[in-house]
């Protein structure tokens, strides 16, 4: 039996020996917590952004937002990581 949707991990439980400052812990319990909603929004833009290229459209962020069913600012925050791979697919999809 897999149990793993039934439980949702609201909390973090440091030791009292732990020897970082809280704020380092913070951090860190934010980026384990989110991880897998980030490897979602990453997963979803790169299929809007496979969508709309095959279709032979030209890839903006406004197109991608639409296409995942995400806020623009979501794509905007992960952008980065797909730039330089929608310049290059423009640019071909500008050449055809």
């Amino acid at each position: 039996m897999d149990f793993t949707n039934c439980f949702v991990l609201k909390r973090a439980h440091w030791s009292s020996q732990c020897t970082i400052k809280g704020n380092e812990k913070r951090k860190t319990t934010c980026r384990i917590k989110n991880e897998p909603i980030v490897a979602l929004s990453l997963k979803k833009i790169k299929d809007a952004i496979e969508i709309i290229n095959g279709r032979g459209e030209k890839v903006t962020q406004m197109k991608v937002a639409v296409s995942a069913e995400m806020n623009v600012q979501t794509v905007k925050r992960y952008w980065i990581e797909f730039k330089s791979v929608v310049k290059d697919l423009n640019a071909k999809n500008k050449e055809n």
